[in-house]
């Protein structure tokens, strides 16, 4: 008797032959001839049937779970409950997310120092969720203030009848705040010692060179120094004219190459713009050109040089000041970098037809505007 009995009919079989025969046809080999508006559905094509339906039910139930982990993980970011701050708990605190040094990023390496008190996992499943999401949908950028309108109000007056043109940089972020005609070119003055600069340092540390090589009399650092200090001609001529005069294009393809587009150092006519110059500014302060010792040492010689009539006499007490100055004919400029409390810019100033009491009153109302 045992041996005619049938195995029961699983639940499975039952539910697919309901679906199936709904749809048209029908499970069996029961009947020979076909059904009306259907046909019979054979054992293999059947297996596959429920092979796909079991991968389409795997398939959903890791998708609902990594969607309630997600909802999950989203809501303990603002209950105070985790033990590190992302960036946007970050700015909800008003802690400053510098999102270029990574110092508040969350790269997913806080994660490790969290503890799952219940034993259960589900911290850890919460971070991987969280860190999933933000890399999917990056946090907005902070706005930029721009202080264009009020500068050109402000300054109309300070440079009535001179040809002029400012820029200012956020450092903290390289955010531009002013730009009042930064791409109108002007004879450089001095300022182009700051890309002569930027060609000496890069020689050494390529090790084209060093600091003890000799140049116009006088090491390469001796040059550098006084080149910047006391704004000497003869060092940054010796170092353009080597190689038969080759240091012009090569400076200048320099330059460019920072994404100073419009400097252009020719024999006896050298040409930039405050964009420009603000440009390598923001470039020095963020070590992104030099090591932070070669930086380090020209910032230091620009808080040393010697003329100081211009952007360090506006800002006064208020902060100190590294700069570049260029005077020739008519054309005065002014090119630093700004430390003060209300945080760290570059200004640029570049005029024809003025005056460094000008570029002084000017720089104190732009850092009023700040």
């Amino acid at each position: 008797m045992a041996k005619h009995m049938r195995p029961p009919r699983r639940r499975t079989g039952r539910i697919l032959r309901g679906i199936v025969t709904h749809a048209g046809g029908r499970v069996g080999p029961r009947r020979r001839a076909n059904p009306p508006g259907g046909r019979i559905i054979s054992t293999r094509e059947l297996t596959y049937v429920r092979r796909r339906l079991t991968v389409l039910i795997a398939m959903f139930s890791v998708v609902t779970m990594v969607v309630l982990l997600s909802v999950r993980g989203c809501s303990n970011d603002g209950d105070g409950s985790s033990g590190s701050v992302s960036s946007a708990g970050a700015a909800r605190s008003g802690a400053t997310v510098d999102p270029t040094d990574g110092s508040a990023a969350d790269d997913g390496s806080s994660d490790e120092s969290f503890s799952d008190k219940s034993g259960s996992g589900r911290v850890r499943s919460q971070s991987a969720s969280r860190s999933m999401f933000k890399a999917a949908m990056p946090a907005p950028a902070q706005p930029e203030r721009d202080l264009t309108a009020q500068a050109s109000a402000a300054l109309a007056g300070v440079f009535s009848g001179a040809r002029y043109s400012v820029s200012v940089v956020d450092l903290s972020n390289a955010g531009t705040l002013v730009d009042i005609d930064s791409s109108q070119v002007f004879a450089s003055a001095s300022t182009y010692k700051l890309f002569v600069a930027h060609s000496m340092v890069t020689a050494v540390e390529l090790g084209e060179m060093t600091w003890d090589s000799p140049l116009n009399g006088m090491t390469l650092q001796q040059c550098l120094t006084t080149m910047i200090v006391d704004s000497d001609n003869e060092c940054p001529k010796a170092w353009l004219m080597r190689d038969n005069g080759a240091g012009y294009d090569k400076v200048t393809q320099q330059a460019n190459a920072l994404g100073a587009k419009n400097t252009t150092l020719h024999y006896l006519d050298v040409r930039t713009t405050s964009a420009d110059l603000a440009l390598i500014l923001t470039k020095l302060y963020r070590g992104e050109i030099w090591n932070d010792d070669d930086r380090d040492m020209v910032i230091g010689l620009m808080k040393r040089q010697q003329y100081r009539s211009g952007i360090p006499a506006g800002i006064g007490g208020n902060g100190t000041v590294a700069d570049k100055v260029g005077f020739r004919d008519s054309y005065l400029h002014d090119a630093g970098i700004v430390y003060s409390g209300k945080g760290d810019y570059a200004f640029v100033i570049m005029t024809s037809g003025s005056s460094w009491t000008a570029i002084a009153n000017a720089s104190a109302a732009l850092y009023q505007l700040l």
